[in-house]
């Protein structure tokens, strides 16, 4: 599903003011972002045209230009937005006009009003010490390998392990490491343990 981002707007004399909420995580592995808007106000406004930036580094990554388009900006409504497909940290800002050529402000009174959001549409990397491929003396103790996970954004990343061993019994297990970023992308690596009857050195 699209990113989602909340706006609501006060009258305010003859400006209104946007305010920006976002979903809390701020993280999402989908460019394709969808801004959603409402108005607030004793005075009905009618919202003529909208621009939205994207900010990386200091620097303007993308723009929609100002868009004029009253039937899908009308009270409320949602507006479309990709972002740049380089991952990592961005702002996007927006701007709005009502039917006189009022633009908005955000609560400061600045120019703009904006928000974070990170792309990051790269799976985490998980590491075995091990071969993915071991066998183990019937009856022998079994130890965890040392899994580890590490990700672009997020760093070093909790491993979920799934499955079991059970030496007492000959047979092959599948054991299954997990790793989920922020941004909701998924790692899985396995390996397979064989407990069998092996004679003595």
């Amino acid at each position: 599903k699209p990113y989602k981002f909340e706006f609501k707007l006060d009258d305010n004399a003859w400006r209104f003011i946007l305010s920006l909420n976002t979903n809390p995580r701020g993280y999402t592995n989908n460019p394709e972002v969808e801004i959603n808007y409402s108005i607030m106000a004793e005075n009905y406004i009618n919202i003529q045209a909208y621009l939205i930036e994207e900010i990386s580094n200091g620097q303007v990554t993308k723009s929609s230009g100002w868009i004029e388009d009253a039937s899908a900006t009308i009270v409320s409504g949602s507006i479309p937005f990709q972002l740049s497909n380089t991952n990592g940290q961005k702002t996007l800002r927006l701007k709005l006009k009502d039917q006189h050529g009022n633009p908005s402000v955000d609560r400061n009174w600045d120019e703009w009003a904006s928000v974070d959001i990170t792309l990051d549409t790269q799976p985490p990397t998980i590491n075995l010490n091990s071969n993915s491929e071991i066998s183990i003396a019937l009856g022998a103790i079994y130890e965890d390998a040392v899994v580890t996970a590490s990700d672009n954004i997020d760093g070093e990343l909790e491993v979920r392990v799934e499955g079991s061993v059970d030496t007492s019994r000959e047979g092959i297990y599948r054991i299954a490491y997990n790793a989920t970023d922020r941004a909701g992308n998924a790692a899985i690596r396995s390996e397979e343990h064989t407990s069998e009857l092996q004679s003595p050195d």
